[in-house]
């Protein structure tokens, strides 16, 4: 188990693997680093959305999108058939 002494390192850790988020969620943490998050991923989920509306139509399919932890990603990776 994690001390407190461990916290920024866990939280910092946790920021670079783009899995801050689920962290904070986990522990129940409720202050403006967790505010900042949630309106990170609300931001990303908004952009995600506004971009397979763009591809309706096409064939295609987000990469590296699923994964097994909550994350909030930098980017949204699509792969379009081009046939």
């Amino acid at each position: 188990m994690a001390s407190c002494e461990d916290l920024p390192g866990i939280l910092h850790v946790s920021s670079l693997n783009k899995v801050l988020l689920g962290v904070l969620r986990g522990l129940g943490y409720e202050g403006g680093l967790r505010r900042r998050e949630e309106w990170r991923y609300r931001r990303f989920m908004s952009g995600l959305k506004e971009v397979v509306g763009v591809l309706r139509g096409l064939d295609y399919a987000l990469f590296k999108f699923r994964k097994p932890v909550l994350h909030v990603s930098v980017d949204i990776d699509v792969l379009i058939n081009d046939e």
